[in-house]
């Protein structure tokens, strides 16, 4: 299913479905939609022979735009839709990597939280060996770790 892709479907097209599914999934107002500024969206891969749709990729020239439309996203659990950050491929593969380890510490009970590629266990940087004379501290500032990922994000369809 997903958002239906059109046989010929241009950047512009694909754009105008990006528009039309923040204001009608994640209800936000016609007049802001048409203000967010969006550096490139575009399908992501080939066209598929089974007519599966394929997801949407959008830039952002800024990264508050993408955090709002993440914190947004909530809205969309129960449905088909999701939106996500899109990483490199080394950030990929250190979030994989690291999703076996959070989920056990879930499972004992503790705080856990995946920033970009760094595990936070009750606010303290997780390593699996820390550096020789180097000890992990919690931040004693209160702040969350630095997201630095620039603004890009998908919009699929669940599996």
């Amino acid at each position: 299913m997903g958002i239906q892709e059109q046989a010929s479907e241009t950047y512009k097209m694909s754009e105008a479905l990006v528009r039309s599914f923040l204001k009608e999934r994640l209800k936000i107002p016609g007049e802001e939609v048409a203000a967010i500024p969006m550096e490139r969206v575009h399908r992501l891969g080939q066209r598929s022979a089974t007519g599966k749709s394929r997801p949407i990729v959008v830039k952002f020239p800024s990264s508050k735009h993408v955090e709002r439309l993440l914190s947004l996203s909530k809205i969309l659990k129960g449905t088909p839709y999701y939106i996500s950050r899109q990483y490199p491929g080394e950030v990929v593969a250190k979030r994989r990597a690291l999703i076996p380890i959070m989920n056990s510490f879930k499972q004992k009970g503790e705080k856990v939280r995946l920033v970009v590629d760094k595990l936070y266990v009750n606010d303290v940087l997780y390593r699996s060996q820390p550096p020789a004379g180097i000890t992990t501290k919690s931040r004693d500032d209160g702040a969350a770790p630095r997201n630095n990922v620039d603004g890009v994000f998908f919009l699929m369809q669940r599996s």
